[in-house]
């Protein structure tokens, strides 16, 4: 029974999307525009990105010591403190910065990125060993 209903509100829900298709590929078209206009001014895209950002930080960081006033236990309420502050500072840093913010968030991105590969690598030697063989065909992988 409930697959019927399910099959009918799926059937309404396409059938009210085909009457209403052109709001769709307008949001597309915008979306597209606002893409090639934020490729042509990389830099200030970016720019505008970390200031976003930055100041989502900084809001986190004081909501979450207005968070911390209401927290029950000595240790939870410190630990919001210590992470809302360093939440803030970094808000404050990005948008006093955002050229260095760019910077160390790219940073971090890349070796973020990075990191597994090595990790990686090394269990598929160990599973290869473990499993009879010289490692050596994982490694070719």
């Amino acid at each position: 029974m409930s697959t019927t209903v399910e099959r009918r509100s799926l059937d309404r829900d396409l059938s009210e999307f085909a009457q209403k298709w052109g709001w769709s590929v307008a949001l597309g078209i915008g979306l597209l525009i606002a893409g090639g206009f934020a490729s042509t001014t990389l830099i200030s895209a970016t720019l505008a990105s970390i200031l976003y950002i930055g100041a989502m930080m900084l809001v986190g960081g004081v909501l979450q010591l207005l968070h911390a006033c209401t927290a029950d236990g000595r240790q939870h309420r410190l630990l919001l403190v210590a992470g809302g502050v360093l939440y803030a500072i970094a808000g404050g840093i990005s948008i006093y910065d955002p050229v260095m913010a760019s910077v160390g968030i790219s940073l971090a991105v890349g070796v973020l990125l990075m990191r597994p590969a090595p990790f990686g690598s090394h269990l598929r030697w160990r599973a290869a060993v473990t499993m009879g063989g010289d490692g050596w065909q994982p490694a070719a992988c």
